[in-house]
């Protein structure tokens, strides 16, 4: 079992998303994992993206 946090955005992808998506990451492993469950993963939506930035981050 993984518990998966998903969080949509309506412009383009910025490096500020990926530090929030961590935030996120980190309160569902504090408070939410159980034992024997995998680390959370995060996904990202965006309606774009700057190329260099993905691959950069």
């Amino acid at each position: 079992m993984v518990l998966v946090a998903i969080d949509l955005k309506i412009g383009e992808f910025e490096a500020s998303h990926k530090g929030q998506m961590e935030l996120y990451l980190r309160y569902l492993e504090k408070y939410e994992i159980v034992d024997g469950e995998n680390s959370p993963i995060g996904l990202i939506l965006c309606i774009g993206k700057n190329e260099e930035h993905v691959e950069l981050l």
